[in-house]
């Protein structure tokens, strides 16, 4: 992947795990209304950070926990 990519690519991602910042999880949700359930954590201010495996949402995603 070229350099100017992959900084692009970290500058996103950065931008949007940012928000989390500073917030408590308060439950997991879940959604499957288009049939596929998806997994959320729901924050005590109502936002919600999906688990998805790409940023367009093409299906649910895997979030790894480290301890």
């Amino acid at each position: 992947m070229p350099r100017k990519q992959t900084e692009n690519q970290t500058d996103f991602f950065v931008s949007e795990y940012s928000k989390l910042v500073g917030k408590t999880v308060q439950k997991i949700v879940k959604d499957s209304a288009d049939g596929e359930p998806f997994y959320g954590l729901k924050m005590s201010d109502g936002t919600v950070a999906w688990i998805e495996q790409d940023p367009e949402g093409n299906g649910p995603g895997f979030l790894r926990i480290q301890s």
